[in-house]
């Protein structure tokens, strides 16, 4: 089974205005219903995560707690390798897709809104996603489908 990560953006940023921050869910709910409606006709399952945390290079980092407290601090991840590098997730302006695939073990970047500076159309992007599953699973190239 597929799973599809969507990272988005859900809450305001004091220091940032200029994002409509209710935007960013509302259409991590359509992209997910779109997938839902996709893999359902195809008679596929699917998995769908919205800001589950880290990918990729980053999916090591763990929640930040400072030293002697104990406390989460919220959204703040750290390389746990040397607890100083650290990120916050989901990132500002972030709507970044990507799929996760168990064979081959793969994690690939399907859409990001921070690179392509728009917003995607939920259904052709879960058309999309589906392709290249398809593709993926027939041994072809994937690297086109791919950000």
């Amino acid at each position: 089974m597929a799973t599809i990560v969507i990272e988005h953006m859900d809450e305001p940023n004091a220091d940032h205005t200029k994002h409509r921050v209710e935007k960013y869910p509302e259409m991590a709910r359509r992209l997910e219903s779109s997938i839902h409606e996709v893999f359902q006709a195809l008679d596929k399952p699917v998995r769908v995560l919205r800001n589950p945390g880290p990918t990729g290079v980053f999916a090591r980092y763990v929640p930040f707690r400072p030293p002697g407290t104990g406390t989460v601090v919220p959204k703040v991840f750290v390389n746990p390798a040397n607890n100083k590098d650290r990120i916050l997730y989901p990132r500002l302006g972030a709507f970044e897709v990507v799929v996760r695939v168990a064979e081959p073990a793969m994690e690939l970047l399907v859409f990001s809104k921070l690179e392509a500076k728009r917003w995607p159309c939920p259904d052709v992007l879960a058309k999309r996603v589906a392709s290249f599953l398809e593709v993926l699973a027939s041994g072809g190239d994937v690297s086109a489908l791919v950000v």
